[in-house]
């Protein structure tokens, strides 16, 4: 379960950045399922990953290429996540738009380049989890070796490398923002800092919007977003808050975000709000 919860979030990214796929999971190189959208996948998508484990167990770690195929009559990819030596790590299945043809389908290099954000991202998952396990095999040590590697990107103890939250309150208060959001959805972490006096919903609406909707463009683009007026699809009301969101950059990799938010009744975010919370981030 704890391994679940660990992958679930790069699936919302997926959603976004490959908004074609109908099912997505994320595999182990032992074939085992780590995380799927939705949460039964079928069984001739199962069938298709076990046949590219059986594959790679057979083959050299560098000779398997990701591949394509027509799986339940839709454009299916099988990408395989490798480290940068071209290790393989584990497997991400795509499956997509209705096609009849191969042909008619985009190739895997144009996937990959779509997926390619949340890829790097289950890179660094899988090492990170291969190196907490082979030193201590618990949930708390992936944690604490990401808390570690995000320390200098992330409001943290500098002596233990630990998020914490009373730093982190403090930038909210640098920035006058009424309330914020710190995600790190790659190691299950999140501070979230209510508006005084807000309701239950509307703490979970501003929340929902930052992290269902505005991150994954965020991760995507790796730039930051500014929402002044923003309403769910599904709510013809405006969100009641302004909504300033930042990246937490590792490398080239989106790892994260900050999110600002001031009552939608005050001034809007401007430019140079962004970039006040980009120097404090």
């Amino acid at each position: 379960m704890a391994a679940k919860a660990r992958f679930e979030p790069y699936l919302q990214i997926l959603g976004s950045l490959v908004p074609g796929a109908r099912q997505t999971a994320i595999y182990g190189i032992d074939g085992q399922a780590l995380a799927c959208s939705p949460a039964i996948i079928t069984a001739d998508l199962k069938s298709c990953v076990e046949s590219v484990c059986t594959q790679l167990s057979k083959q050299g770690a560098g000779h398997l290429t990701d591949v394509r195929l027509l799986v339940d009559g839709a454009s299916t990819y099988v990408l395989i996540v490798r480290d940068a030596a071209n290790k393989p790590l584990g497997l991400l299945a795509l499956q997509c738009e209705p096609a009849k043809l191969l042909s008619e389908t985009a190739d895997t290099e144009s996937v990959r380049l779509l997926a390619a954000a949340a890829l790097s991202l289950l890179e660094r998952e899988f090492t990170s989890t291969a190196a907490a396990k082979a030193a201590a095999p618990n949930d708390n040590a992936v944690n604490m070796q990401w808390a570690a590697d995000v320390a200098e990107h992330s409001p943290a103890d500098s002596h233990s490398g630990v998020i914490n939250e009373e730093m982190f309150r403090a930038l909210m208060q640098r920035c006058n923002a009424a309330a914020a959001l710190l995600y790190l959805p790659a190691c299950g972490l999140e501070i979230m800092i209510a508006p005084e006096g807000a309701a239950a919903t509307e703490v979970e609406q501003l929340r929902r919007v930052t992290v269902q909707h505005i991150f994954p463009n965020v991760a995507k683009s790796g730039a930051p977003m500014i929402a002044n007026k923003i309403r769910e699809s599904s709510n013809a009301d405006l969100v009641p808050y302004r909504i300033l969101c930042v990246p937490l950059i590792r490398g080239s990799i989106t790892i994260g975000v900050i999110a600002t938010f001031s009552a939608r009744t005050g001034n809007s975010f401007t430019a140079h709000d962004e970039n006040r919370l980009q120097r404090l981030a």
